[in-house]
């Protein structure tokens, strides 16, 4: 297990009331620059930054080229 650590933006609403509990999820973008392009409330709405820490790889899936 690694201890990587990344930050990411959300919509402070979406942060507040979707987080872990809207059907489809929700988006965490890269930078806030991606944030405000792709999701028009944003800026309104306001931005919070995120951290992300990995507790648990559920399921390691299929790579391309390793079966």
């Amino acid at each position: 297990m690694t201890d990587k650590i990344e930050y990411g933006y959300m919509c402070k609403i979406d942060y507040d009331w979707e987080l872990g509990c809207a059907l489809g999820g929700s988006k965490i973008y890269p930078n806030k620059e991606d944030l405000i392009k792709h999701h028009n409330c944003a800026e309104t709405c306001g931005i919070v930054k995120v951290k992300v820490l990995l507790e648990e790889v559920v399921s390691e899936g299929k790579r391309f080229g390793t079966d």
